[in-house]
């Protein structure tokens, strides 16, 4: 079947829907629907704008939520959304024959290994099958964004646009948060201990959580400032200076300590890289004048250090269940308790007995699938730094996307450095866009480098 014939039956199947759907629910529930089915027709004859949604994850998560909150498509809207662009993925090899069927980079062997040992972990030891399922799920779905990036993306150009289109992302939340943190919006009580008494609010944006909203940013932020490093024209240089100055203090105004240490080690790898002494050098001047000015964050970490907080971390905190989390690996050494029984957001939502936040993510796939799933891994995040670390290096000749491809790397040296106090990868928005930074730096470096290298 051609492809005008197929774009025009779904058109006939599309209006159909929508017309049931408009007499059959609320307004402001059939009209995203429909919006939602013009979309999909669109991609049906534009399907490498697909990139745009994964780009836009973040802002699509709270509207699904916001609109459908109790309905059913509101828990599996991104299972869907991965679906489509997998099944797009197939309709673009059959329809459109102008590219490689599959595109492979140096870090779709670690990724699909360690897929593999989390999928064999599921089988051989879930003592549940629906929360070993869900366990794997959590871990294992959401960089298989990497792989849609990677395929989708078909020119250097379509790069530089999906990284424009994650800092304005970005950007819009960073003000969000900004304007949050000056209305004085009011958190839950558990975000900030009893005795931080001289924090008035924390910002959050549409992440929902201080902490996730902080991660996010950590991989945003280095994208912005390999543009401001990247653009020759000064209207764009000004442009994203401003993104990378709202998104900055969005994030202290989220109050997350790991965020500020995480932007603060992506920052400094991006100068370090970059070779320019000026960078680094105002890179450590600007994170000493922020911890000695900016309020919210010379007392967060003051707090820190403080007596209250080694109690209350020894009473009920990091200090108290990392030790726990330790012992329960030495009685399950080789293959854990399994997937989603310890330490992250599905075994509390199951009500396992003795679960609680491990607040570090290595140290809850370690529980969960043992050392030899910890050094699996690990090895998967070696992996994908050394290979993005090899394309920022074979694009040297291209400065403009080696910035690009050196920010995407920064950004992911940070998140990971959060997971040590953390369980950051327990949020799909921010391991969503991980894989999307891994994805374009592969892409630039490995399977586009001929086209990059002449293009500038």
């Amino acid at each position: 079947m051609k492809l005008n014939k197929v774009v025009y039956l779904t058109v006939i199947a599309a209006s159909f829907a929508m017309g049931t759907l408009f007499a059959l629910l609320p307004l402001k529930i059939a009209l995203p629907l429909a919006l939602m089915a013009l979309g999909l027709v669109f991609l049906l004859l534009k399907p490498h704008k697909i990139n745009y949604a994964v780009a836009f994850y973040s802002l699509l998560y709270f509207a699904v939520k916001e609109l459908f909150g109790g309905y059913f498509l509101s828990g599996i809207w991104d299972e869907l959304l991965l679906a489509f662009c997998f099944f797009l993925w197939v309709f673009k090899w059959v329809f459109y024959r102008n590219e490689k069927a599959y595109k492979w980079t140096p870090i779709d062997f670690s990724l699909l290994l360690f897929i593999f040992v989390s999928t064999f972990m599921f089988f051989y030891n879930s003592p549940d099958f629906a929360i070993g399922l869900e366990g794997l799920r959590a871990v294992v779905e959401y960089m298989l964004f990497f792989f849609v990036v990677v395929q989708f993306l078909n020119s250097p150009t379509a790069a530089k646009r999906l990284v424009y289109a994650l800092v304005f992302v970005g950007t819009f939340m960073g003000l969000h948060g900004i304007y949050q943190y000056v209305a004085w919006v009011d958190i839950p009580s558990r975000w900030l201990d009893r005795v931080e008494t001289s924090i008035r609010t924390r910002a959050f944006s549409v992440a929902g959580n201080p902490n996730v909203l902080g991660c996010v940013l950590v991989i945003m932020i280095p994208l912005a400032v390999a543009l401001v490093f990247s653009e020759k024209k000064t209207g764009k240089k000004l442009l994203f200076s401003f993104s990378t100055a709202a998104m900055t203090l969005c994030l202290l105004f989220t109050g997350s300590r790991s965020a500020f240490l995480g932007l603060a080690l992506a920052v400094l790898v991006y100068a370090l890289l970059n070779r320019d002494k000026r960078l680094l050098a105002g890179v450590v001047v600007v994170s000493v004048l922020t911890f000695i000015f900016v309020p919210i964050v010379r007392d967060r970490f003051a707090y820190l250090l403080s007596a209250d907080y080694i109690n209350s971390s020894l009473r009920d905190g990091r200090l108290s269940r990392w030790p726990k989390a330790v012992e329960m690996v030495k009685q399950n050494p080789w293959f854990g308790v399994g997937l989603g029984r310890f330490g992250g957001a599905v075994a509390a939502a199951n009500n396992i007995p003795g679960t609680f936040y491990i607040d570090n993510y290595y140290l809850k796939i370690a529980v969960e699938m043992g050392i030899p799933g910890l050094l699996f891994f690990l090895l998967l995040f070696y992996n994908t730094l050394a290979w993005s670390l090899r394309s920022v290096k074979r694009l040297r000749e291209s400065p403009y996307y080696g910035n690009i491809a050196l920010g995407a790397l920064s950004g992911m040296v940070g998140v990971l450095f959060t997971n040590i106090v953390l369980n950051n990868f327990d949020a799909p928005m921010i391991v969503t866009y991980f894989w999307t930074a891994a994805a374009i730096a592969a892409y630039l470096g490995f399977v586009e480098r001929d086209k990059v290298l002449c293009s500038h």
